[in-house]
């Protein structure tokens, strides 16, 4: 969810023709609240079309993971009692 887990950006980029990367930072939000991972996608679009869609490849989208490394508490075993007969 852009705003609460980070800060959802729209870049208008141009590649020069022997340009083969771009950096984009995408701000993640952190807090001490223990949540789920989150995913979400990032997506190149071809703004120079008409109707500005998706551009097509498979490097057009990409899937990020936000892990979430707040404590969601804590674990625990039972104490249990072992008896051995000794014979």
């Amino acid at each position: 969810m852009p705003d609460g887990d980070y800060k959802d950006i729209n870049v208008r980029a141009k590649m020069d023709q022997n340009e083969v990367e771009k950096v984009f930072e995408i701000l993640i939000v952190d807090n001490d609240e223990w949540e789920p991972d989150l995913d979400f996608l990032v997506e190149i679009y071809d703004c120079e079309s008409p109707k500005q869609e998706r551009m097509i490849g498979d490097d057009t989208q990409c899937r990020v993971t936000i892990l979430d490394e707040d404590i969601p508490g804590t674990l625990g075993f039972e104490m249990t009692d072992v008896r051995v007969n000794r014979n």
